[in-house]
């Protein structure tokens, strides 16, 4: 079951988020402190993660490109 938050008697989904940091140009994530087979983590995980920048202009020419919507 999804968690849900009442906004002015409105429903919306919460946003999952995740811990991250950077370090010499290289991000790191944290891991769930859950287990899939549900056993808690004690240690905190940081990965590596693949992460490159994206200009906003390239962003809106490859959304613009793959929607119909065009910017305003």
């Amino acid at each position: 079951m999804k968690n849900k938050t009442n906004t002015q008697n409105r429903f919306h989904e919460t946003i999952a988020t995740k811990h991250v940091f950077t370090e010499d140009e290289q991000v790191f994530m944290k891991r769930d402190p859950e287990e899939p087979n549900g056993m808690e983590i004690e240690d905190e995980i940081w990965y590596p993660i693949n992460f490159q920048w994206i200009p906003v202009k390239i962003l809106e020419k490859s959304l613009t490109h793959h929607s119909n919507i065009q910017p305003q």
